[in-house]
């Protein structure tokens, strides 16, 4: 058999996946709609309906969210690196000063080495 390493992007992806569903998870537990009425001024809040109010809360949600994308996108270039080894290749990323093993990539696969909470804290 023939051992096939991923590529770096493969190894991205994988982690990408992972702090994508952690940051969807924090911006659902957000009451979204209270915090944009809550930011609007008072006549303008009482002159909406729930639908605007709705849509303006959706708008919001989608800013955070690719504001989030960027930011682990910017974080991960200057970050992440895979170091390439005979049988398997490993996703780094520096936290803290120091580089910790996130992904292990062989037979073509990558396997994540941390968990959701710890995704967390290296993304937050």
């Amino acid at each position: 058999m023939t051992f096939t390493k991923p590529n770096e992007s493969d190894h991205y992806v994988t982690v990408r996946v992972v702090a994508m569903k952690v940051a969807s998870q924090k911006l659902a537990a957000v009451p979204v709609a209270d915090a944009v009425a809550d930011q609007l001024p008072e006549e303008l809040r009482e002159n909406l309906s729930d639908d605007m109010l709705d849509s303006l809360s959706d708008m919001a949600v989608d800013m955070g969210t690719n504001a989030a994308v960027s930011t682990f996108d910017n974080f991960m270039r200057q970050n992440f690196e895979v170091h390439d080894y005979k049988v398997v290749n490993v996703g780094m990323v520096k936290y803290h000063g120091m580089n910790v093993p996130i992904t292990i990539g062989f037979f073509g696969k990558v396997k994540l080495l941390v968990d959701e909470a710890k995704i967390q804290s290296i993304f937050h």
